[in-house]
């Protein structure tokens, strides 16, 4: 599997896309755990993992549009792009509706939602250090 080749778990999806999106869940998970076990006060540890459920969904939804708009032909392109506009403007929304009405910590969300970033570095990290996949193409035969 390289960062070129699709992922079986999300068709469509570059294998690349995928492993941040799985590195991204298990950091949120590790994370929240994390500040349970060590003493953090309720609305902070909610914060990290809310922030987190937040920042996958949002990751997956812009890698699936952005796959899609960039495949897209036509008028389509517009359809898509529109679409994601709205996307990041619905999860602004969000965000705000989940830190007014629930007892959040706004700190401990921004930190669920930032894990994003070094979820994104493990796997470039990774990906540089795997060795190359062989070839099976026959252009080399």
């Amino acid at each position: 599997m390289t960062a070129a080749t699709p992922d079986a778990g999300a068709p469509g999806m570059p294998a690349f896309i995928a492993g941040a999106l799985r590195v991204e869940t298990a950091l949120v998970l590790v994370a929240a755990v994390l500040c349970h076990l060590l003493g953090a006060e309720p609305p902070m540890v909610a914060g990290v993992a809310v922030g987190g459920v937040v920042g996958v969904v949002n990751f997956f939804a812009m890698a699936w549009l952005g796959g899609r708009l960039i495949r897209a032909r036509g008028q389509s392109r517009g359809v898509y792009a529109v679409i994601f506009l709205t996307k990041m403007m619905l999860v602004l929304g969000v965000i705000w509706l989940l830190l007014t009405l629930l007892p959040l910590s706004p700190l401990g969300f921004l930190l669920g939602v930032g894990l994003f970033f070094p979820a994104v570095m493990l796997m470039l990290l990774w990906s540089t250090l795997a060795p190359a996949v062989p070839s099976t193409s026959r252009e080399h035969a």
